[in-house]
């Protein structure tokens, strides 16, 4: 690959801020871009971010009516995006984050598939993703816009290998079309609001939520989870395995962070004497200060195109337990546990109890993390979607090339015709 020269990028996402995955993907992204001395447009419906910069502007797209339904909104931001680019335009480059959009030289794919939904549950839950899938237009649309992204892009990006084949395989895309890897960075965003310090509000929240009288003056091996889908994410089976762990009498502590305690939630701990031994945090925004709870991250995921939180988990020293179709599996290697069957709870529950059961093998396998996680850079990444952007101007310039000769070709069989 060559140097590139300084580009005029677009690059489309629906919100450009630091919160969220996508979100500060996309932003890490657009620092690196910024830093290497390349000129960004960003095309978003909203931003909050303290970024500054010469050469980063904004043209910001109309929000969709409000009460709008989901397909009704990824019209309007087809729409609206496309447009857009018209109007804020010419560029170098289009770059969008997975927001449908037409013209896009290169797009990264940051969720899965609407098949994969049917795909990875239970028998009943992928009976019901599919059933959505042929009967709600929500669903067929998505469907519609990924193949339009796939079909338009001139260089695929995905932030795992997981999420690649998912697209490559249920599209049929063929092996020939490009695509690169580009992993997310480790580190995390910096926190810009100081909330309550954590220790006092797992304290306050344990008493609320009827701590157990057993954990008193000990302290229980503490699981980390962190995430806002309660199947999606597997919150359903870590609880399992915890009730399964609960039953053997082990001591423990669950701290969930992304969920706050709803009366069902209380129920359900309660059905699994699961009550006083975890903690719903809800949103938080000092994950700095959430990391340093845990002894372990576990991510049991169904569906995860990577798992940033993790990998986050794993910067701050936490050993790591992720499924095997989560993302974040393939960089994990020797450094954690890997849930073959992410829908297998007792081997969960296995997994945990080995961690559980030498705590000096469980801090060395986090301290193993930290490095593996100090590897993946968002200059790193910020270097692989360049790759991207090579690869795409390079395949635009062949097809230009191909079509001025296919022009000529025409051009001298029209002169030998006969009149």
């Amino acid at each position: 690959m060559t140097a590139l020269n300084k580009l005029n990028i677009a690059m489309v996402v629906r919100s450009f801020s630091t919160n969220g995955g996508l979100e500060l993907y996309t932003h890490k992204l657009v620092e690196g871009l910024l830093e290497r001395g390349h000129t960004v447009k960003v095309i978003c419906e909203v931003s909050n971010t303290l970024l500054e910069s010469d050469n980063l502007s904004f043209h910001y797209l109309p929000a969709p009516a409000a009460g709008s339904p989901k397909d009704k909104r990824l019209n309007h931001y087809f729409e609206a995006a496309s447009r857009a680019l018209g109007q804020a335009g010419p560029f170098d480059l289009v770059h969008t984050q997975h927001l449908p959009v037409s013209g896009a030289d290169v797009v990264t794919f940051h969720n899965h598939s609407v098949h994969r939904l049917y795909k990875v549950g239970k028998r009943w839950e992928n009976l019901v993703n599919w059933t959505k899938f042929q009967l709600l237009s929500r669903y067929r649309l998505r469907d519609e816009y990924d193949q339009l992204l796939l079909n338009e892009g001139k260089c695929l990006v995905f932030s795992a290998k997981v999420c690649r084949d998912d697209f490559y395989d249920n599209y049929n895309i063929s092996e020939s079309k490009p695509s690169v890897i580009a992993y997310p960075g480790s580190t995390l965003a910096e926190s810009v609001v100081q909330e309550k310090n954590i220790f006092e509000t797992v304290k306050d929240l344990g008493q609320a939520q009827g701590a157990s009288s057993e954990l008193a003056g000990r302290e229980p091996f503490t699981f980390l989870f962190v995430g806002r889908g309660y199947r999606k994410k597997g919150l359903d089976v870590l609880l399992s395995a915890c009730h399964n762990l609960r039953k053997q009498g082990k001591l423990f502590h669950l701290i969930v962070a992304g969920i706050s305690l709803r009366p069902l939630d209380k129920l359900r701990l309660k059905a699994m004497d699961l009550t006083g031994l975890v903690t719903y945090l809800g949103f938080r925004k000092d994950m700095d200060a959430v990391y340093k709870q845990g002894m372990a991250i576990v991510l049991p995921s169904r569906v995860e195109p990577f798992g940033m939180t993790a990998l986050q988990g794993m910067l701050k020293g936490l050993t790591p337990i992720v499924s095997r179709v989560s993302g974040v599996s393939e960089i994990v290697g020797e450094t954690g546990l890997v849930l073959e069957d992410h829908l297998d709870a007792k081997e969960l529950a296995k997994q945990m109890e080995y961690l559980m059961a030498d705590r000096k093998r469980c801090a060395a396998m986090g301290e193993a993390a930290r490095l593996r996680a100090q590897e993946l850079t968002w200059d790193k990444t910020v270097g692989d979607t360049l790759k991207a952007y090579e690869i795409a101007l390079q395949n635009r310039t062949n097809k230009s090339s191909q079509a001025i000769e296919k022009g000529s070709l025409n051009d001298q069989v029209q002169s030998k015709s006969p009149n």
